[in-house]
């Protein structure tokens, strides 16, 4: 049996944060039922400790992936039961640009909430987080610098896998950084990726149907000869769970008609 005590906790924490950006800026967070089976399955204990070590999500574009990725991170500095004291924790993404993207996300998440402000000092030289009173640290991590050498994760969320080169030794060394770890953590979060070999399509493939519990996969996506693939809606929703919620019908019509 699993106990899903500290998932609902993160549930929670996420949903005592406000939107961040974008139309409905300042309102609070309402998770949809992907965010919080997600969640649930990936922070499952047995025993007090998690299941699960790695996580897989591939889900179409525009379906809050960066925002879900954010919350998780700043759940895993925070939430009790889940932060471990002077833990390193980070996000892992292609380019600078990419990595900033979640540390932004994340300090305007702290920037609305005045208990999260009270508790983390943010340092924008470094793109560094820091919980003054568990001593763990946030930092985000691209492949294209080497930042990421010489540390010890505890926990780190991949944004956009698929935009990784497909010789990337990137998400490798993050993992390899985590040996110190007996219950360390790895998430991937991405759309799927042009080309079967590519790093991300990869790993889908080889986990979409396993029995491992200790790696969690779920694969948003429509089966190919699906009719009406670029017309339906309700076919659309398949590979974006966010639709009608995140994502306005307009806009996947727009992307199926670019398509």
């Amino acid at each position: 049996m699993y106990d899903y005590s500290t998932a609902e906790k993160i549930i929670k924490f996420c949903e005592s944060l406000k939107v961040p950006e974008g139309a409905n800026v300042g309102q609070p967070i309402v998770l949809i039922e992907w965010q919080k089976d997600f969640i649930r399955e990936v922070f499952k204990t047995r025993n007090g400790k998690r299941v699960v070590k790695l996580g897989l999500l591939s889900i179409g574009r525009k379906n809050a992936k960066s925002s879900t990725i954010a919350m998780i991170l700043l759940a895993m500095m925070t939430v009790k039961g889940l932060a471990k004291a002077n833990a390193q924790i980070a996000s892992g993404a292609r380019s600078r640009d990419q990595a900033a993207l979640i540390y932004n996300l994340m300090k305007k998440f702290i920037q609305f909430s005045p208990e999260l402000q009270s508790r983390l000092k943010i340092v924008d030289s470094k793109k560094l987080i820091i919980n003054m009173s568990n001593g763990c640290e946030f930092t985000a991590l691209s492949a294209d610098a080497s930042n990421a050498l010489g540390r010890s994760l505890y926990a780190y969320v991949h944004d956009e896998t698929a935009n990784l080169k497909e010789d990337s030794k990137f998400p490798e060394a993050l993992m390899s950084s985590q040996g110190a770890y007996d219950d360390s953590l790895c998430i991937h979060i991405s759309t799927i990726g042009a080309s079967d070999t590519y790093y991300f399509n990869q790993m889908i493939e080889q986990y979409k149907d396993n029995e491992d519990e200790s790696v969690y996969c779920v694969y948003y996506t429509v089966p190919e000869d699906t009719p009406n693939m670029m017309t339906d809606p309700k076919v659309w929703a398949l590979a974006n769970p966010s639709l009608n919620e995140f994502l306005s019908v307009e806009s996947m019509k727009a992307y199926a008609d670019q398509a």
